[in-house]
């Protein structure tokens, strides 16, 4: 087969072989991925076929994550603004990370009995392949705690037992005076 140069709107030029660009057509499936040696996928979205920057899974860029553990009763404090959530302190499991979402992640969506993978909750909420690279993860040692700006896991929710929570947000905290 004829090797197809993708000249990048930087000047970098990608070599793809035909062969990868009819791996990533032929799946019949919106969001299937074909990644390239050179930091870069194919994502097919409909019809169309999109190159992209990948990201890796320790890269979160500018954000950060901001979070306090304090008493249940200090929850009043703060002001839990869009993009900020609390969840029982006692329930997160060792350390708190940050990364991106990895093939096989599952988490217990807060309402729901039953773990679903992210990727079925990304379509379910109908988020474009495209943003799904892009949102971050809150995870302790055992599991996924939060899906940022979009849901807490069951496992960590605030309940009448709760007695120390987690405020966390990529924003800033924010104490009423």
């Amino acid at each position: 087969l004829g090797r197809h140069v993708l000249r990048l709107k930087r000047g970098r030029q990608l070599d793809v072989t035909m062969e990868m660009i009819y791996r990533s057509v032929g799946q019949n499936r919106s969001g299937s991925r074909i990644d390239l040696d050179d930091g870069y996928s194919f994502i097919r979205m409909h019809e169309q076929l999109v190159l992209v920057p990948r990201m890796e899974n320790d890269c979160i860029g500018e954000l950060k994550l901001n979070w306090i553990r304090v008493p249940i009763d200090d929850k009043a404090r703060y002001q839990l603004n869009e993009g900020c959530v609390a969840i029982d302190a006692d329930k997160v499991k060792g350390r708190l990370s940050v990364r991106t979402r990895q093939p096989g992640d599952r988490f217990v969506p807060l309402g729901m009995t039953g773990s679903k993978k992210i990727k079925d909750y990304f379509i379910d909420k109908k988020i474009p392949v495209i943003e799904q690279e892009k949102i971050l993860l809150v995870c302790d040692e055992e599991k996924i705690i939060w899906v940022q700006d979009r849901r807490v896991s069951e496992l960590c929710k605030i309940t009448q037992e709760t007695q120390n929570i987690i405020i966390m947000t990529f924003g800033q905290l924010v104490e009423r005076h």
